[in-house]
């Protein structure tokens, strides 16, 4: 083999190993969450995730020394760039130092990964990408619906109020199937093959019935967001060349499946019905959640009007936001012992914190 052959063959090498690394990681992530590196503390799991990430940048800088390849820079880095450093250097005047790195950590690693991830980018490496996202949720929500039905082959550490033993948190759990379904949506519409297609199908149904039985308001307003977008972009569609209306015509068996399936999902009779379902009781609060955080949300304004430049630091959230619990509007629940840890609202927060 000739020596440039042969430096060609490495880096083909060294460009797999990178995807297999970034595809391993996009697969595990959402059943990180074992109770073995769940417990005492989270710090196991960010350690594991700094990890990879810099096992993975390590290969590609290396291949990148070695091949003399050009590095592709694009606006949105920079725009991450500036989040990372600001963040960074907000430990300049946080008021959480021990949370600011455990929040910052992980950060960092994902920042490094989204870098990498751009630099190798393909048609072929990014359906590499999506399918093995897919496969990672579907991992996560069988387990969950399994529990739903009183079954845990696994052992996985079970509530039996919520499905999300794979991610601890069922916010956690909400967010990723919030962002997974429509590329699984689409990829059962899109894709060629038809044992593959019909495969992803019957993920995407799982999936949306999944999202559906959690029982959470927030991914169930997502979902009639994300259809509402559809139906938008269907218009849009319609009065120009049809391409999508004319492929969902020849996917409607598909589409109906989905519908189908979901909706048996979420028309059976799980643990979690039982929660929703049962009567309140003489004296019990009722949940009040969805003002609460409207509250909290109005209330959250106030420390970016006392901090506009600042803010309270990354990661310092739950302390910064302390004495804005009650200011202006008061939370009727609330006590001295009362913390909110997360504002249920990602791109206020991050005004909040930086």
């Amino acid at each position: 083999m000739f020596p440039a052959q042969l430096k060609s063959y490495i880096s083909s090498i060294e460009l797999r190993s990178i995807v297999v690394g970034i595809s391993l990681l996009l697969f595990l992530s959402p059943i990180l969450y074992f109770s073995a590196l769940n417990n005492p503390s989270h710090v196991p799991r960010i350690a594991f995730l700094s990890i990879i990430s810099t096992f993975i940048c390590f290969i590609y800088f290396f291949s990148l020394l070695k091949n003399e390849k050009k590095i592709y820079f694009h606006k949105i880095h920079i725009l991450v760039l500036l989040l990372l450093t600001w963040a960074t250097v907000s430990i300049s005047w946080t008021i959480d130092y021990g949370n600011f790195a455990y929040e910052i950590i992980p950060l960092w690693a994902l920042v490094g990964l989204f870098f990498v991830a751009s630099q190798v980018s393909s048609f072929k490496n990014i359906k590499i990408f999506l399918t093995v996202s897919i496969f990672g949720a579907l991992y996560a929500a069988v387990i969950g619906l399994m529990q739903n039905y009183g079954l845990n082959p696994v052992g996985y550490r079970f509530d039996p109020s919520i499905m999300n033993s794979t991610f601890g948190f069922k916010n956690h759990a909400a967010l990723y199937m919030d962002l997974i379904i429509p590329v699984s949506l689409v990829m059962a519409i899109i894709t060629e093959n038809k044992i593959f297609r019909w495969l992803l199908t019957i993920i995407a149904g799982i999936l949306v019935g999944f999202t559906l039985e959690l029982h959470t308001r927030g991914s169930w307003l997502v979902l009639v967001i994300w259809s509402l977008i559809f139906i938008c972009y269907l218009y849009i569609d319609s009065r120009g060349n049809n391409n999508i209306l004319s492929l969902l015509k020849i996917r409607y068996k598909e589409i109906l499946f989905i519908l189908v399936t979901s909706g048996i999902i979420f028309g059976s009779h799980g643990i979690i019905d039982e929660k929703w379902q049962r009567p309140v009781q003489e004296g019990e609060m009722i949940d009040t959640s969805s003002s609460d955080r409207l509250r909290f949300y109005y209330n959250s304004l106030n420390v970016i009007k006392d901090k506009p430049l600042t803010g309270v630091g990354y990661g310092a959230f739950w302390k910064g936001f302390r004495k804005y619990t009650n200011k202006p509007l008061v939370i009727k629940r609330s006590n001295a012992s009362l913390y909110v840890y997360r504002l249920h609202n990602d791109p206020l927060q991050y005004f909040v914190e930086l």
